[in-house]
């Protein structure tokens, strides 16, 4: 029986471990996304979103809890009784008083039940209203709480996802400079071993590819930085592999300029949020 039992545990567990193996690898990747892809996730795993997306929640079920207080109430109670064993009483011998002999006699049932309800209605109850009040803005903030986060975490993930882009271009144009100072580099050594070129020249050219590759170690470094960034922004662990599907080139300029057009301060959820009608009351 015990064999079993470790038997049957230890299949449980290694279950489990399995299926939380799986998770941790699927988060893992490898990712290949572009800019709405990113955005995809992070709304979906980025902390202060889902932090925000659960005070939504819990602002509904206030709400309803608050509502709930003002609906009808019906208290029922019930309850059942078995007399395993009923008292016993002695009573005198009516038949024979002056004997002095008493009788044990059992009174009572041996079981009993009772029902009782109860339905109360509130009319009036100012704590109920103001709690109930009080729950609606809450929601209404908790709502705008939400779409200010989603907005900001959208911005984050783009500036992020755009400074990865940049860097990317940075260190492919570095390359291509340094494989021009490279092959020029060459030349002007080949022509300063047969004499034509000066050793100024050869100088000038190492030191301006010398320039070019501790560039790129730096470009490099900034992208591993940047490249972290961008996970942290969409909730994404640091040990998963991302890649990014989109250069500098695809990015569509004139959609941002469009959103810029028409803006208006009125418009941000910040400059709502004071204002609202349930606020001011």
């Amino acid at each position: 029986m015990h064999c079993r039992l470790f038997l049957c545990t230890f299949i449980l567990l290694s279950g489990i471990t399995r299926a939380y193996g799986q998770t941790d690898t699927a988060q893992q990747g490898p990712f290949a996304f572009n800019l709405a892809n990113c955005i995809q996730y992070g709304l979906a795993h980025q902390n202060d979103v889902v932090n925000a997306r659960l005070d939504i929640n819990f602002s509904r079920e206030q709400i309803k809890e608050a509502t709930g207080k003002l609906l009808p109430h019906a208290d029922v109670n019930a309850s059942f009784t078995d007399n395993l064993k009923l008292a016993t009483s002695l009573i005198p011998d009516l038949t024979n008083p002056t004997s002095g002999v008493r009788i044990p006699v059992q009174f009572g049932t041996k079981y009993s039940s009772a029902v009782t309800g109860q339905v109360n209605q509130t009319i009036f109850n100012s704590d109920y209203f103001l709690g109930l009040k009080a729950a609606r803005v809450y929601g209404g903030l908790a709502e705008r709480t939400y779409k200010r986060t989603e907005i900001e975490t959208r911005v984050a993930i783009t500036k992020a996802y755009y400074a990865v882009l940049a860097n990317e271009e940075n260190i492919r144009l570095s390359k291509a400079n340094m494989d021009q100072l490279e092959k020029t580099l060459k030349d002007t050594k080949a022509r300063y071993d047969v004499g034509v070129a000066e050793r100024v020249d050869v100088d000038r050219i190492q030191v301006s590819y010398n320039n070019v590759v501790t560039d790129i170690e730096t470009q490099i470094r900034l992208l591993v930085y940047t490249t972290q960034l961008l996970k942290f922004q969409m909730g994404m662990p640091q040990e998963a592999k991302l890649d990014l599907t989109e250069t500098v080139q695809d990015l569509n300029v004139e959609a941002f300029i469009a959103d810029t057009v028409d803006y208006l301060v009125q418009d941000r959820v910040e400059y709502d949020i004071p204002n609202h009608p349930d606020c001011t009351e």
